[in-house]
């Protein structure tokens, strides 16, 4: 099972952190395009293979989206302002009740 937190402008998706659970662990995928200059982007599934990318809980993989968002769009501020902000209000509310309050 599988969720979905995106940022969406203009009905442009902006950015997209997915994240779901298999096999006891959680895992997280990382998209975003920058809507300003060279339109720099990154775009990748989720990918449960990925070692790197293995939580032992939701909210853990979910700090871990946010820090690697964080660093890909670091020198890239103002590019990124409105997907920074995103970022906040996620850490804000991290979406407990993303998949019914499952930790």
């Amino acid at each position: 099972m599988t969720a979905t937190l995106t940022l969406n402008d203009r009905g442009r998706e902006l950015a997209k952190i997915e994240i779901g659970e298999r096999d006891g662990l959680w895992f997280f995928a990382l998209s975003f395009q920058q809507r300003i200059g060279d339109n720099w982007g990154h775009a990748e599934p989720w990918n449960p293979a990925r070692e790197d990318r293995a939580f032992f809980d939701r909210g853990s993989a979910l700090e871990a989206a946010v820090a690697l968002a964080r660093s890909e769009w670091a020198g890239r501020e103002d590019g990124f302002a409105l997907h920074l902000a995103w970022l906040r209000s996620i850490e804000a509310d991290p979406q407990p009740d993303l998949f019914g309050g499952a930790e």
